[in-house]
């Protein structure tokens, strides 16, 4: 019964993220013409560059208007040394404003999936952290 309630709580709630999205994105830029706003589109969506070693912005399209948004997440390599996977956590929009935390919120987005990066790659901006071996 509690389980039922949680997952009906965290659909309302994301239902609602989602209807005021799309509102704030018919407002900003519903006034446009399809050209207009895919040109105002184009440069407000640009892909953010990954803030750190771990973590990776991945490209993934808005729920709720359709637009580029940015898939936020952490990568790893696998176990075998055969690539690297990416583990979304994180949606955000730029476009309408919207924001999804969690797997509950990302629904199939959280999905996990290998990207198209090289271990060299991976390891390029890796540094050790001085203080994890020092014991600070």
């Amino acid at each position: 019964m509690l389980i039922a309630k949680h997952v009906e709580e965290a659909r309302v709630a994301l239902e609602s993220k989602l209807v005021k999205a799309r509102a704030i994105f018919a407002q900003r830029y519903g006034h446009l013409a399809a050209k207009e706003r895919e040109a105002v589109l184009a440069t407000i969506t640009q892909p953010q560059p990954s803030p750190t070693h771990g973590e990776h912005v991945e490209e993934a399209l808005c729920p709720a208007c359709g637009s580029r948004g940015g898939l936020i997440g952490e990568t790893y390599v696998l176990s075998s040394d055969e690539g690297v996977c990416f583990a979304p956590y994180a949606f955000s929009c730029s476009a309408c404003g919207l924001d999804l935390d969690g797997d509950e919120e990302l629904g199939d987005l959280a999905e996990e999936v290998p990207i198209d990066m090289t271990l060299e790659e991976y390891y390029a901006d890796w540094e050790p952290d001085e203080d994890m071996y020092r014991d600070r």
